[in-house]
């Protein structure tokens, strides 16, 4: 594994010794029964002088490195890449141009980028564009979706395929510029748009039913996505920003609070603010596992329909996604009915509507 790392002399960024030692301790943990490793701030593992310490050559060694030393011991153990880049720089965590093994799963930043500035633009093509770019070939491989996490989002994930007055519009629109969401700017170079942060619920406008309604399609999006679907805890029952405490000075902990036990604990009994998200968040998880097109093998096939209206086929169950706030027409193919309500379908899709359409 040595070999993995090796360099010209003089310009090694990682000696084999802390390697072993970084290596022992994944088998330490793996041996306790840990499944997946992050690698946090997966880019930036090695460091050259000169040079913006990001996505180097010695990086990707790195991580081949540490896969060998897993794959000797424990093969089934995984890495989850943290790598908030631009699809292009992601996807060799997943799958490197040599064919060589490296990260098994990785966070789809881009697609979590993409799907607010859906919603924030109406227009779902950027979102298509990142699932075109970024299929996988190998069956050891997966993204890992999501809508939030405990980080920001970060807008330059798509540079090169939404225009940069368009970001920085998105930055300016969930930051609460003459829009309903709640979120605040965070931080950013002065050539990129500004970051983002705040909680779901927040970014959505924080209650009311058109708050629920955009809850209620971004989540069966997620769901819909080819990949493994996280939620970020709280979310599932609409917990808000964190206004107090440190994100008084540092905005990041506005969205990393501490989990309301007792808004839990209400919402499971069907009760408080957090019931309505609690419900929706249980009917898409229920629907989602009793159908195996949604499976990781299934084929899934993403396109924006003439009127606007993102259409995901993932074969048995055509999911279609309205980011307006207006109806807009939709093509079904026949009589379907709806998977989620049991209701027929019928030619339009209401503003912020969600359909996942059963094939007969």
């Amino acid at each position: 594994m040595d070999d993995l790392l090796s360099v010209p002399m003089g310009s090694r960024l990682v000696e084999p010794a802390v390697f072993r030692e970084m290596l022992d301790v994944l088998l330490f943990w793996a041996n306790v029964g840990v499944d997946v490793f992050r690698l946090d701030s997966a880019p930036y593992l090695c460091k050259r002088q000169g040079t913006a310490s990001r996505n180097l050559p010695e990086t990707h060694r790195l991580v081949a490195a540490l896969r060998a030393g897993l794959d000797a011991v424990a093969p089934g153990v995984a890495l989850l890449a943290e790598a908030i880049e631009q699809t292009r720089e992601v996807l060799p965590y997943l799958e490197p141009a040599d064919g060589s093994r490296a990260c098994q799963i990785a966070y789809h930043n881009g697609a979590m980028a993409a799907l607010w500035t859906a919603l924030a633009t109406g227009d779902a093509a950027p979102l298509v564009t990142v699932l075109d770019r970024t299929r996988l070939t190998r069956p050891d491989t997966a993204w890992l979706t999501y809508l939030r996490c405990h980080d920001d989002i970060i807008w330059t994930a798509l540079r090169g395929i939404v225009p940069e007055a368009v970001l920085r519009g998105c930055s300016a629109f969930f930051a609460g510029e003459g829009s309903y969401a709640q979120g605040r700017s965070f931080q950013a170079r002065a050539d990129a748009p500004v970051a983002t942060v705040g909680m779901l619920a927040s970014l959505l406008g924080g209650e009311g039913e058109a708050t629920l309604a955009r809850y209620r399609l971004m989540l069966g999006v997620l769901l819909a996505l080819p990949g493994m679907p996280m939620l970020y805890m709280g979310d599932e029952i609409g917990l808000p920003n964190d206004d107090e405490g440190a994100a008084a000075l540092d905005a990041r902990w506005l969205h990393r609070p501490a989990m309301d036990w007792i808004r839990a604990e209400a919402a499971a009994g069907d009760a408080g603010p957090g019931a309505p998200f609690l419900r929706i968040t249980r009917a898409l998880l229920a629907a989602r596992a009793g159908s195996p097109a949604f499976a990781a093998a299934a084929p899934a096939r993403a396109e924006v329909t003439a009127d606007g209206v993102l259409v995901i086929d993932r074969g048995e169950v055509v999911v279609f996604a309205n980011f307006h706030d207006i109806a807009r027409p939709i093509d079904r193919g026949g009589d379907r009915t709806d998977m989620l309500t049991g209701a027929p379908a019928g030619e339009t899709i209401p503003g912020y509507g969600l359909l996942w359409l059963a094939r007969d």
